[in-house]
């Protein structure tokens, strides 16, 4: 348990040392700024995180106390912050960055009813251009790949480690999962369009049937986010269903689309860390 705290802990540590030394020389008061900027960012986290059933679970899974992984998360958002040039935020902040966002997120369909968050993963992973990183000739074996990254199993895939799976094969940024229950619409909508912007595709964790084309079908699915177009209040989705009734490209409203991850308890946005 020590040596797996410890891993967790020295892992982000190393990468902010790295980036420091490569960026300049640091003083001992630049050390203190960037101490205050990572407690500004955990106060911010902390009403994001606090209420958040998966948080914990993560916390739990990696040995780490509430403030421990909360730590770990802030630091990797100074870091996101630094290479996008995201200036420090409250959260939920940026957004309307022009009228239409989209990334070039391919349609894969799912090799298995229950792999749908690996593969949906490796529909954001080719909208960033990542997908040679993951391991496999065929989009096939690539979702295999993810699946063993993320320890999914036929009852599915836990948030958490789609997510922690996603960051391992992103090179400039983090993703994030947050909570749709603790969102409102605006702040949904700015969250898929500063993802969009930086070519981070959100993946929605969803509940189908608050979907019209799944027709009151009942299901957890992830599904991933392709575009946002502000002028006409739609979001474009690219769905992986291994059913064909339910596979392809989709065209739903922003009201739609949040209420997939609103309207019932432990639900999620993976969207870009800022």
């Amino acid at each position: 348990m020590l040596k797996k705290k410890l891993f967790h802990f020295i892992v982000p540590v190393f990468t902010l040392m790295v980036f420091l030394c490569n960026c300049f020389v640091v003083s001992a008061e630049e050390l203190d700024q960037f101490e205050t900027t990572i407690l500004d960012i955990m106060n911010e986290k902390r009403t994001i995180f606090v209420m958040d059933p998966e948080f914990y679970r993560e916390a739990e899974d990696k040995g780490l106390s509430f403030d421990e992984l909360l730590r770990e998360k802030a630091i990797s958002t100074y870091l996101t912050r630094k290479r996008l040039g995201i200036p420090a935020i409250v959260p939920f902040g940026v957004g309307n960055n022009g009228q239409c966002l989209y990334t070039n997120v391919p349609l894969i369909q799912q090799t298995e009813s229950y792999n749908c968050g690996p593969t949906a993963a490796l529909q954001v992973l080719y909208g960033m251009g990542c997908q040679n990183q993951v391991y496999g000739q065929t989009d096939a074996d690539k979702i295999s790949s993810l699946e063993e990254d993320s320890g999914t199993d036929s009852s599915g895939t836990m948030v958490y480690r789609l997510t922690n799976t996603l960051n391992k094969y992103t090179t400039r940024v983090n993703y994030e999962y947050v909570l749709g229950s603790g969102m409102t619409m605006d702040e949904f909508q700015k969250k898929v369009e500063t993802s969009l912007f930086y070519d981070t595709a959100p993946i929605l964790h969803a509940r189908t049937e608050y979907l019209e084309y799944y027709s009151g079908h009942r299901s957890g699915h992830y599904i991933a986010v392709r575009e946002i177009d502000k002028t006409t209040g739609k979001i474009r989705l690219q769905d992986c269903n291994k059913n064909n009734k339910f596979f392809g490209q989709h065209v739903v409203s922003i009201e739609e689309a949040f209420k997939t991850i609103n309207e019932e308890n432990s639900r999620y946005l993976i969207c870009l860390e800022y």
